[in-house]
């Protein structure tokens, strides 16, 4: 029997791998898109830089959250790998599936989540 929750374990490693690397593969599809948005357009005219020049600055913000949320999964490839995915970095509780199929990149439980948010404002 626990030869066969080995084989079960292995298989839910192999689904989560998976759905974490086609996260990152889409979220760095996406950052390669902004990125290419960011490339000066000859066509430009002065009167545009204004709105040129917002557009710039939302799309650096868009590109600091992409770098984030890949630096997550990233992280939580290591977690996998190291055997530490899927529980709680505070509390050493596993994480319910339920969230972790929301937020696949969860570092903690929603009570102690909802306790670091309240310390931290």
């Amino acid at each position: 029997m626990a030869k066969h929750e080995g084989a079960g374990r292995s298989r839910d490693r192999e689904k989560i791998a998976a759905r974490l690397r086609a996260l990152r593969n889409e979220l760095l599809a996406e950052y390669e898109q902004c990125r290419a948005e960011l490339e000066p357009d000859a066509t430009r005219h002065a009167d545009d830089e204004d709105i040129t020049e917002r557009a710039f600055a939302s799309t650096a913000d868009i590109l600091s959250h992409l770098r984030w949320q890949i630096r997550d999964i990233d992280e939580a490839f290591e977690r996998l790998n190291q055997g530490r995915y899927g529980l709680c970095e505070d509390c050493g509780e596993p994480i319910p599936a339920n969230r972790l199929e929301a937020a696949p990149t969860a570092r903690r439980c929603m009570k102690c989540q909802a306790k670091r948010e309240r310390r931290t404002g």
